[in-house]
């Protein structure tokens, strides 16, 4: 009677310690579902860097805009300017669209703040390249960008679905197709010996729709040779022809499926 007293007592507080342990891994599983199951995080920024690979101060804040690429909730683009290539070093992806963008930002801002490496942050906010602690904290501060942007990939065509407010602003669809990430060796000028990465870089920029509220639909042939290519849409108001506050964004990454939306 003893020894089985004694074994009933062993063979109940083993059984609630199996219980135990059961109820935690059911837990943390059921927590584990739930996670897996969350929506990817809304993208909250679309940093613009514009830099020149015959600017010294440029390649610190590369290097600081790369780090901001691996977070799932900003949208990195890279649009390197042409204007320091006569410094003894011709940019070799500068292109001068990217300089009139720029001017027009300032143009818009009513100053003449036009230099690199220059950061502009959801087409409003403005840092120098160094401003490394500002540029954090307001990403961390910013709301999720209010305009829905979608895209789905079919037979050389990509489908852009845009759902927002009507707030009686105009907005332009701007589709950009992208590098995900290149490679430059530097052999003349400031940056002399050294090897720049880039990440996101704008290599064209249409305009394929106008928006100015509610629920739009547009198709866009993917240009020849880009199958491959990654594309991002900005949904981005327009104040006086020149570019406002961005709205939304969406990626189109056919190399890095499932994948972080910072690519």
């Amino acid at each position: 009677m003893r020894m089985t007293a004694v074994f009933e007592r062993r063979v109940t507080a083993g059984a609630l310690a199996v219980a135990l342990v059961l109820s935690v891994f059911i837990s943390r599983a059921a927590a584990e579902t739930a996670l897996g199951t969350r929506e990817p995080a809304k993208p909250v920024a679309v940093l613009e860097l514009y830099s020149s690979q015959g600017c010294s101060l440029c390649p610190p804040a590369i290097d600081f805009v790369n780090t901001l690429a691996n977070r799932p909730d900003v949208v990195v683009l890279s649009l390197p300017v042409d204007y320091w290539d006569y410094l003894g070093w011709k940019d070799t992806l500068a292109q001068p669209q990217h300089a009139e963008r720029q001017k027009a930002y300032a143009e818009g801002r009513g100053d003449a703040d036009v230099y690199t490496p220059q950061i502009i942050l959801n087409g409003a906010q403005v840092f120098t390249g160094a401003d490394t602690d500002a540029i954090r904290a307001a990403i961390d501060n910013a709301m999720p960008l209010p305009v829905s942007v979608g895209i789905s990939r079919r037979a050389g065509t990509l489908d852009i679905a845009i759902d927002g407010p009507r707030t009686g602003k105009n907005a332009i669809v701007y589709f950009l197709s992208v590098q995900p990430q290149i490679f430059v060796n530097i052999t003349r000028g400031e940056n002399t010996g050294r090897e720049i990465a880039y990440r996101n870089v704008v290599t064209d920029a249409q305009t394929v729709a106008a928006w100015s509220g509610g629920t739009n639909r547009v198709q866009v042939a993917l240009p020849e040779g880009e199958d491959d290519r990654n594309h991002i849409v900005v949904v981005q108001e327009t104040v006086n022809g020149r570019p406002g506050h961005v709205l939304g964004v969406a990626i189109d990454a056919p190399n890095a499926r499932g994948a972080s939306s910072g690519l």
